[in-house]
């Protein structure tokens, strides 16, 4: 059970990264040229490497759910990705210590978990989402339908280099709009009922030169209705980069797969 929570985490940003949430000089209209600006620069970057630190606090009516914390590193070619960290998880104030990477390959999206030493395939859309500049492009189609404004929050400095960090406010009288967008393996007539209320702040900074993230922030404080019980759900992520090296060689064989693929997870 553990290991499904650490699975379903490690995509949560991939997942959140669509849906955002300060006033600026620079206007939404300006602020919708740097996200398009910065998905071209993504695609004209064939390859890059990079290291992040992370963590994640689940809390359900005051009391800690689920904790994570660890650091991970990256490696993209063309069409292919490989997430791998290290990570400490703490549910229900069991601890433990697990090793695992992310495959997005043409084929499909695996996660092998060293514990275990088997990949599991992912069949769900969520691998449609394996470059970052996908989830932009749904971004700025919720802008286009008016659902997300979009704001300017400057420039900062991140593992030496410069990124113009981003941030959008969802109506929430146009969620929907969010909804009809993401995977219906993850949004089951059962969890929209027990979804009342969502606010989400998120922030997310491109890299000025190659408009990969530098850095992603997300706080979430949701009700919702379990068993009949009414439920704060408050969540927050962070990742940051500690180091990006854009059109760096990479050995393909960084992507083979580490072990044999097992049932599918979703």
């Amino acid at each position: 059970m553990l290991m499904k929570w650490v699975n379903l985490v490690l995509l949560l940003p991939v997942i959140v990264i669509i849906v955002s949430g300060c006033t600026s000089t620079v206007s939404s209209e300006e602020t919708k040229q740097i996200l398009e600006t910065a998905i071209n620069n993504s695609a004209s970057f064939s390859s890059y490497t990079a290291s992040y630190v992370m963590s994640m606090n689940f809390d359900v009516s005051g009391n800690s759910f689920m904790t994570m914390s660890g650091d991970f590193d990256s490696w993209r070619m063309s069409d292919k990705t490989k997430i791998s960290g290290e990570f400490v998880v703490s549910l229900l104030e069991q601890s433990q210590n697990s090793s695992m990477s992310i495959y997005y390959l043409p084929d499909a999206t695996y996660m092998c978990d060293d514990e275990t030493a088997v990949c599991l395939e992912y069949e769900s859309e969520l691998s449609d989402l394996q470059a970052p500049e996908k989830a932009f492009e749904e971004l700025l189609g919720f802008v286009d339908e008016d659902a997300v404004i979009l704001s300017y929050l400057g420039t900062k400095q991140i593992a030496g280099r410069i990124c113009d960090n981003i941030k959008a406010t969802l109506d929430p009288n146009k969620i929907s709009v969010i909804y009809e967008q993401l995977p219906s393996d993850m949004l089951t007539p059962e969890v929209m009922q027990a979804i009342q209320n969502v606010d989400i702040y998120e922030s997310v900074c491109l890299d000025r030169e190659t408009g990969f993230v530098l850095e992603f922030i997300t706080n979430m404080n949701m009700q919702a209705t379990v068993q009949g019980q009414s439920l704060n759900i408050i969540s927050s992520i962070q990742m940051t980069a500690t180091s990006m090296e854009p059109n760096v060689v990479i050995d393909d064989s960084v992507f083979d797969l580490p072990y044999e693929v097992g049932e599918s997870y979703f």
